[in-house]
């Protein structure tokens, strides 16, 4: 498992006390570091830099000590290689709420994505489980089946990838590996590939990390949306309906997850 970071989205950022401001600039991309020079007299916290349908980039910004929000827009729209430039800072802002103002849908993949509490969809499952004992079990594979289904099928035809064009069945697997990880899902890896079967580990699945925080150790395997997932993306990258159980599950104490994936 390779080492990684945590990385924030940086379109939240609260500080109490701080009086915080957003900054929204459109540049051509040989001004970026012209705009950086103009934003260094603040302090600069989190961000972003995007590319542009038309070939700008787009940067956001929070920053704190200014004084005045509209003196730095006048400041970087001073810069000839800079289209527009927004400044935004309101008494929330001003009192160390900094939530951004300027993006909205957040894309993953040129897709509609949503951000869910990690923390609460698991509280959510243990409320159902006390409720409906197994059937929330079968209620999380299948969320998850559906999503790994049909965001692996949509990105695979919006990229033009199937098995046997260009990658192999283990390479697509490779592939959406990756993009669980950056999902938040865990690290997958996978153990082996055949023609009917195969075998993935997850370490730090998170599933099994939060319930254990909230239950402590587990009688048996909690990661059924994850599970429903793995079945899920293995259906859409092989067009056979696959099936996924979990063997191991650090929630009740191993030192991975480990899933079988097999067609039904």
């Amino acid at each position: 498992m390779q080492r990684s970071l945590p990385f924030n989205i940086p379109l939240v950022y609260i500080k109490p006390r701080e009086k915080i401001a957003e900054v929204y600039v459109e540049c051509s991309s040989g001004c970026l570091s012209k705009v950086f020079e103009v934003l260094s007299k603040y302090r600069l916290k989190l961000g972003t830099i995007l590319e542009l349908t038309d070939g700008k980039n787009g940067i956001t910004l929070f920053i704190t000590d200014f004084q005045d929000k509209r003196k730095v827009e006048e400041e970087i729209l001073k810069l000839d290689c800079v289209s527009s430039a927004r400044v935004f800072s309101d008494i929330l802002m001003e009192k160390g709420l900094g939530v951004d103002i300027f993006h909205y849908p957040i894309m993953i993949a040129d897709s509609h994505a949503l951000i869910f509490n990690a923390r609460y969809l698991i509280e959510t499952y243990i409320d159902l489980r006390e409720r409906l004992g197994d059937a929330a079990n079968v209620i999380f594979y299948h969320l998850g089946f559906q999503y790994g289904y049909h965001a692996t099928k949509e990105l695979s035809e919006r990229l033009g990838i199937k098995p046997g064009m260009l990658y192999s069945v283990r390479e697509l697997g490779e592939i959406f590996c990756r993009i669980a990880r950056v999902y938040g899902w865990g690290f997958f890896e996978i153990d082996y590939v055949e023609e009917t079967r195969g075998g993935i580990k997850v370490f730090n699945s998170w599933t099994a990390r939060v319930y254990r925080e909230l239950k402590g150790l587990a009688k048996g395997p909690v990661c059924h949306m994850v599970r429903g997932i793995i079945a899920g993306v293995a259906t859409a990258i092989t067009g056979k309906q696959c099936k996924a159980s979990e063997i191991l599950c650090t929630a009740k104490g191993d030192p991975f997850c480990y899933f079988e994936v097999f067609e039904e």
